[in-house]
Formats: C-alpha cells, sequence, structure tokens
C-alpha cells in the first residue's frame, strides 16, 4: 500500500485527522485501524449475501439440484485460501526506517505548502482590505 493509499483510507475514509495520521499514530495503530475497518465493511458484505441467498433459494430448489454452500455460491477474497502462507501479496504495507522517513519527508512538503498557501491567501486578503480602505 503506497503512502498515498495509506493517506486516502486512512483520513479520507475512515476520517482520521491529518494531525493525528502525520503525528500521532503509531504503525500498530494504524494496522489495528485498518484491520479494523475491513472487518466492519465485510461484516455488511456478509450481511447482504446472507439475505440474497435466502432469497435466491426461498422458494426451494429445482428438482435434482442442490443448494450450495453459500460461501460456493458468493465468495468473496478474504474466504478464499492463499497458495502460500508468506507470499508478500496481502495488501500489508512493509513499514521500514526508509518508509517512515520519506513518510516525515512528505509530511513536512505538505505542511510547508499548506503555510505558504495560507501565506499568500492572506497577503491577498491584507492588500484586497488596504485597497478597499483607501477607497
Amino acid at each position: 500500500m503506497s503512502v498515498h493509499e495509506l493517506f486516502r483510507l486512512l483520513v479520507g475514509e475512515i476520517g482520521i485527522s491529518r494531525h493525528e495520521f502525520w503525528y500521532e499514530l503509531t504503525w500498530s495503530e494504524v494496522r489495528a485501524i485498518i484491520d479494523g475497518y475491513n472487518r466492519r465493511r465485510r461484516d455488511g458484505w456478509e450481511q447482504a449475501r446472507l439475505v440474497a441467498y435466502h432469497v435466491a433459494y426461498c422458494m426451494g430448489v429445482p428438482q435434482g439440484k442442490t443448494v450450495p454452500l453459500i460461501t460456493d455460491w458468493l465468495p468473496f477474497q478474504w474466504e478464499r485460501q492463499s497458495t502460500s502462507a508468506n507470499d508478500g501479496d496481502d495488501g500489508n504495507a512493509v513499514v521500514t526506517p526508509d518508509t517512515t522517513k520519506r513518510l516525515r519527508e512528505i509530511m513536512m512538503e505538505e505542511n510547508a505548502r499548506a503555510e505558504a498557501k495560507a501565506k499568500a491567501e492572506a497577503e491577498i486578503r491584507n492588500t484586497n482590505t488596504n485597497e478597499a480602505a483607501t477607497d
């Protein structure tokens, strides 16, 4: 998971503040938050599948057919067995010292851009206020 995707998920979808994302959360907390978010989403999908399954088979099954298992009828990605326990393709971010350093650099760049933008907007407001006062 890239830094952009991680930021989008935690700040954009889950609703964590930027300050909390950059300054307060530890990596273990980030992982726990993402796991909880995924579990909550999973529960909703599994409930919807259960309802759809019951609707599909509430009137019975045609003669000679058997009702499939719900997991066979509509399998979800998280139910599929991995080909290897450690295939490295489970979507988990690997946090290294270089990753942490890069995250901090991105944070500093974003903060510098935000401060420069705020300063420029303040200067424009001051200029407009001064022009209005001289009129």
